[in-house]
């Protein structure tokens, strides 16, 4: 095994590693052919602006491409209004949302089946939602939570007053879809 020293005579900041015999490393310049490299080398200008402003794209691409990497392994996702928030909180509220505007936009007198399958549905996301973020310290304060709490409030205590069959009044509706509204846009 070979052992490293500088060299004593070395250019500044240029460090030629020896072995123990004094001789140096293949592929390591003496201060002459480093000089005379420098020497032949062409001089070389700084890119044109086209060929900056590409590779400046290039380096934002690579550093969104490790965002997005990166953001699989996040638990938490930026909302579109800038609040960092758990991805399974954002991913519940969405299906409630989108589940329950379904199911309410569905008309029970026409189509009955299709408004049952859709009830049912969005009954099972609200039921989910609610077994893992009903009183969930980590997004009590946001105000998609608040909003979407009141609409799902509406929504039980229509169906307490009216029975488990009765048929929404489009103000009440209107009401609530206004709240899911509200509440995706916190999202």
């Amino acid at each position: 095994m070979r052992g490293f020293m500088a060299h004593a005579n070395s250019i500044p900041g240029m460090i030629l590693a020896l072995d123990r015999s004094g001789r140096s490393f293949p592929g390591i310049w003496s201060r002459r052919e480093l000089a005379f490299s420098m020497l032949a080398l062409p001089i070389v200008a700084p890119p044109p602006a086209a060929a900056r402003a590409e590779q400046e794209a290039s380096v934002k691409k690579e550093e969104s491409l490790l965002d997005g990497i990166l953001s699989v392994f996040d638990p938490n996702e930026t909302t579109k209004s800038g609040k960092k928030l758990p991805k399974s909180y954002l991913k519940a509220a969405r299906d409630v949302v989108k589940n329950l505007r379904e199911a309410l936009q569905k008309d029970p007198a026409k189509e009955e089946q299709k408004f049952r399958e859709a009830a049912n549905t969005a009954k099972d996301s609200i039921r989910e939602y609610l077994t893992k973020w009903k009183n969930s310290k980590e997004v009590q304060e946001q105000s998609s939570y608040q909003v979407l709490e009141k609409a799902l409030r509406q929504l039980g205590s229509f169906y307490l007053k009216s029975g488990p069959t009765a048929v929404m009044p489009d103000d009440i509706k209107s009401e609530i879809l206004q709240n899911l509204s509200n509440a995706e846009a916190d999202l």
